[in-house]
């Protein structure tokens, strides 16, 4: 019997402690009954003489919103601690704190968007001036969220949280998918979500069967309200080797839209057909004369109206005899609408070409340069129609450069700080990307503070 010590003065039980210690036996055959799954690894198995308690996690978080003075991420060391304030009839009270899970606590600007990471992955979403004071009015400053997660049956025992839950006087017990506790306080003073601005909620977790229900525990009434039903996203485990994202081949480089111009030439070209020719004053020197045109073989010189026709003789071989011979036939051939035209006249054997322009005089010709500067205006505007079309062109392919960078950048960005986080996350979360389990994120919002559950009653 050496090998023993029997204690004989040993301090009775209060009957507080009795009962906060009753039906042991029933809880333990209830932790037997619900599968492990987040902790199938060597540090559950080892047991829990080996578990050892983080007091402090390093958390990333970042925010964006009006504060320009900030940067928009930042690396913050946590401090876990209990809760500023406290129930004086706790409906949750640990049976063994030193199993208990940690919090942690993010320090956030009340009036500022901000994106909290948790060590497991999990992101909680606050929207600025989310929170009031227990008078009604808006917090401002620095507040400080106390948050942390529970995914396993020893995390929940150890917790002291209530799984009984109370339905139409039948007694359901909690089969969990992950639950929550989330408070606020400033200066030590709890404070409060406004109902129209609740925090969203994206909880990893490892439980993989569809849709859970939302709960909230009433700690007034001890007993679980259903709020609704969370929103299950599946996803692959971030994978540290994994590289950025590629938005894909940009549209056009830099250097091809560098070379990119306004084609004046080809515009011109285009619109050809909608350039008036110039009226021409006749040269009294020149051979003209007068043909009866028929409108619909030249349309553009039913403009000018009494249009005379000059002969362009540059080897002065038309002399006043041609106006003295019959001709059998004369014809006229478009060079250039309205400016140029060649005419063959033909007798017998004999045939007589030369190039002639429309030339107009006196009355005539002001009464054309009118109507040709109105119709030159119109066609201008067509041209520079045009030309802003192509701007536009080359505008929107640099438009979409810069979006396309925009991308690239923002995808090298996503992925440095996820790499980041993975390379800052405590032993708890690379249990949590080591872990050969099928992760999903678990959606919800939370429209007060206390504990949450997703849950199904069995």
């Amino acid at each position: 019997m050496e090998n023993f010590k029997f204690f004989t003065d040993r301090t009775p039980l209060t009957p507080g402690e009795i009962q906060a210690h009753k039906n042991f036996s029933k809880v333990l055959e209830q932790y037997k009954n619900i599968p492990v799954k987040f902790y199938k690894t060597g540090w559950f198995k080892a047991g829990l003489a080996t578990v050892t308690v983080a007091a402090t996690g390093t958390i990333l978080f970042f925010a964006t919103g009006p504060n320009k003075n900030n940067d928009d991420k930042q690396l913050a060391k946590t401090v876990t601690s209990p809760a500023p304030y406290h129930d004086e009839t706790p409906c949750v009270k640990s049976p063994a704190p030193v199993l208990d899970v940690p919090a942690v606590n993010f320090t956030v600007n009340a009036g500022r968007d901000t994106v909290l990471m948790y060590e497991t992955g999990s992101v909680l979403v606050y929207k600025a001036n989310s929170l009031k004071n227990q008078d009604g009015s808006n917090v401002s400053g620095n507040v400080v969220i106390r948050y942390r997660e529970f995914h396993n049956p020893v995390e929940i025992f150890a917790s002291g949280i209530p799984m009984k839950y109370d339905s139409a006087g039948v007694d359901w017990h909690l089969k969990s998918a992950g639950m929550i506790e989330i408070t606020a306080h400033q200066n030590g003073k709890p404070v409060f979500i406004a109902p129209e601005k609740p925090i969203d909620i994206k909880m990893k977790s490892d439980c993989t069967d569809g849709e859970y229900n939302v709960y909230f525990l009433d700690t007034n009434k001890r007993n679980w309200g259903f709020e609704g039903v969370d929103k299950t996203i599946a996803e692959n485990k971030p994978d540290k080797n994994s590289k950025p994202v590629n938005p894909g081949k940009p549209p056009h480089t830099k250097e091809e839209i560098a070379k990119m111009k306004v084609d004046t030439v080809k515009i011109r070209k285009e619109l050809a057909s909608f350039l008036p020719a110039k009226p021409v004053a006749a040269d009294p020197k020149a051979f003209t004369f007068t043909l009866d045109v028929l409108e619909n073989e030249f349309p553009e010189l039913k403009t000018y109206g009494n249009t005379r026709f000059e002969v362009i003789d540059k080897n002065r071989v038309f002399n006043a005899q041609m106006f003295n011979t019959e001709w059998e036939d004369i014809a006229l051939k478009q060079v250039v609408a309205g400016s140029r035209y060649e005419m063959t006249l033909t007798r017998g054997n004999v045939k007589k070409v030369f190039d002639v322009m429309p030339v107009l005089e006196g009355k005539d010709l002001k009464l054309a340069q009118e109507q040709y500067s109105k119709k030159y205006k119109e066609y201008q505007n067509k041209f520079d129609s045009r030309v802003k079309e192509e701007k536009q062109k080359i505008a929107k392919e640099k438009e979409k450069l810069a979006q396309w960078e925009k991308l690239a950048a923002e995808n090298h960005r996503i992925y440095n700080e996820n790499l980041q986080v993975m390379n800052t996350t405590t032993a708890s979360t690379d249990r949590f990307m080591n872990s050969t389990q099928q992760m999903v994120t678990r959606a919800f919002q939370v429209s007060k503070f206390g504990y949450w559950n997703c849950d199904n009653p069995r």
